[in-house]
């Protein structure tokens, strides 16, 4: 990742008073360049944080929102999908850095800053949907490349019906009463 690009994203929390604080991050194209073999090229996406400071941890509140440019697994062809999503992280702070699980992070109670910004990738791939299509228009019709549509219903291959052996169709029956 460049080197620009995680600074960027850098929240320094020793000083801070205990209690909230407020963040603004913006994820942007040169954001997405930095991760190598990203899915995503382009977007703009509005990252609100609320830290919440304690003691012995820290609590994340992530709001996501914007659109990231991505493939279209019907037609291939790009489209920006809308991103409106909320994430919790929790750091706590321990002799040893550990990852314990998806929502809650160790680091060391030595630490002054936490670079969030690849909680921040990892949050905006979560919020993308696993089927990635392109959204349909206010009629309710695909926006996909007509043309690419055209294509795989060309090439489709449809299984014909097949006949069956009719010495079968009593034991069938049989099958079809449980």
């Amino acid at each position: 990742m460049a080197m620009e690009t995680i600074k960027d994203f850098t929240i320094p929390f020793k000083g801070l008073k205990e209690g909230k604080h407020e963040f603004k991050f913006t994820a942007g194209n040169r954001f997405f360049e930095a991760f190598e073999g990203s899915e995503i090229e382009k977007g703009d996406v509005s990252v609100s944080i609320t830290m919440e400071k304690r003691t012995t941890f820290i609590q994340f509140n992530f709001h996501i929102e914007g659109f990231v440019n991505i493939l279209c697994d019907r037609c291939l062809d790009t489209y920006d999908q809308a991103l409106d999503n909320d994430f919790k992280l929790i750091v706590k702070f321990a002799e040893e850095e550990s990852d314990e699980g998806d929502d809650i992070v160790y680091i060391s109670s030595s630490e002054h800053q936490i670079n969030v910004s690849h909680y921040i990738y990892e949050y905006i791939m979560l919020s993308i949907p696993i089927q990635r299509i392109h959204p349909e228009d206010e009629h309710g019709n695909s926006t996909c490349n007509q043309e690419m549509l055209n294509k795989l219903d060309e090439y489709t291959v449809r299984e014909e019906e097949k006949e069956t052996d009719n010495r079968w169709d009593e034991l069938k029956k049989l099958l079809d009463n449980k």
